[in-house]
């Protein structure tokens, strides 16, 4: 059933929660929500300028998922707050962040040289455990989750565009090292499609905060954000970027 990758996903999307049973037929005992933390200190001070490079940064992005809910919504937001930090501290002058290069002010993008775009595109598959099937009292069939293990993992696409052009100049991805979560069962019920995929599903249970869901993947993905932030870290060369101004200018002359 759900360990088809990536089928039917604009299922969930369509009706939301409206698939989740908010009960907790035949389920364990549910956690306490645990808040996710993810921190990352960059290698260096702050250099405030010193790159002579103004990078406009939009904020980051789902690929592929319909629901955002924890620890996904502040994956999201803690990677935008730290990849501002690496860019300051990189010495880049920083303007944003923006929700898309679309909402960005011409006089952002004719200011800017770069505008980075950040998409983040996980993959969750079983590792263990099994969908058991769950008799609803509308005769409707839900799915849960019982005593197993996923496999977290995936990318984070950098993109960098001419902000007024819109033309790629830069790409590079990260991996998000695969983690496997404890066993866990979710406490409730996911009441969509059988064809719909691992990711979709456990982040449909997660964003209705069931915490047996939410907290094991928080704690895999609290292990691979260090990792993920230095290889970011890495590929944001002010040199590198540099190297592109007169393309740049080209580009804006243009208009």
């Amino acid at each position: 059933m759900m360990n088809q990758p990536k089928i039917l996903m604009s299922i969930l999307g369509l009706a939301g929660f409206a698939f989740l049973l908010f009960g907790s037929i035949g389920a364990g005992s549910t956690k306490p929500l645990v808040s996710p933390v993810f921190n990352y200190s960059p290698p260096e001070a702050p250099g405030t300028g010193s790159a002579n490079f103004t990078m406009a940064l939009v904020s980051p992005s789902y690929k592929n998922l319909d629901e955002v809910g924890e620890p996904f919504n502040s994956f999201q937001k803690s990677l935008e707050a730290e990849i501002m930090e690496v860019m300051t501290a990189k010495g880049y002058s920083v303007r944003g962040p923006f929700e898309s290069r679309d909402e960005m002010l011409y006089s952002d993008k004719e200011n800017s040289q770069l505008a980075l775009i950040i998409e983040v595109e996980p993959e969750i598959q079983k590792a263990t455990g099994s969908w058991t099937k769950v008799k609803m009292a509308d005769n409707r069939m839900g799915y849960r989750f019982s005593r197993g293990t996923l496999n977290i993992y995936g990318k984070i696409n950098l993109t960098a565009l001419e902000p007024i052009s819109g033309e790629k100049m830069w790409a590079k991805s990260v991996n998000i090292p695969k983690q496997t979560t404890e066993e866990f069962t979710s406490s409730r019920v996911f009441v969509g499609s059988s064809l719909a995929s691992d990711l979709q599903a456990i982040a449909a249970l997660a964003a209705a905060n069931d915490a047996n869901v939410a907290n094991p993947i928080t704690k895999a993905l609290e292990k691979s954000f260090e990792d993920i932030m230095t290889k970011i870290w890495n590929h944001l060369d002010p040199t590198e970027f540099k190297r592109m101004v007169p393309k740049i200018k080209e580009l804006k002359a243009k208009g």
